[in-house]
């Protein structure tokens, strides 16, 4: 199970490749989520998975969800295909970009002592801040 819900908000950096992308035929659940990149209240998630595992999670999912949401994941996927989530997503990630680099220049003004702002995905001593 691979939880990626923020890496579309990665600051620097090549992106942290999906493990599912990785070995194609590993027993990997790929989870995403639009609640991050959108709006909290939009509750649509994906999953993607190798074709063994997708029957079982169909059933398991229409049995939780009893087929909601509709209309909101009609709309995202029109959304989705005019190539309005690709530009609403670059236009955050400049922003995102623009105000970490401030709160990089106010903090160096403000504080003594060596510091960095880490997120999306920096992180120190060589670690994983993405996953």
């Amino acid at each position: 199970m691979e939880d990626d819900y923020d890496s579309e908000f990665r600051h620097s950096g090549e992106p942290i490749p999906a493990m599912l992308g990785m070995v194609p035929d590993a027993p990997v659940v790929y989870l995403g989520t639009f609640s991050k990149t959108l709006f909290p209240a939009l509750r649509i998630g994906f999953m993607v998975m190798p074709p063994t595992l997708a029957d079982a999670a169909q059933d398991a999912i229409g049995a939780l969800l009893r087929g909601g949401h509709r209309a909101e994941q009609r709309a995202l996927a029109s959304f989705i295909e005019k190539g309005h989530y690709a530009r609403h997503l670059a236009a955050m990630r400049r922003l995102y970009r623009k105000r970490q680099q401030q709160l990089r220049e106010a903090l160096a003004q403000e504080i003594t002592v060596p510091c960095d702002v880490l997120g999306g995905g920096d992180a120190p001593d060589g670690g994983d801040g993405g996953r």
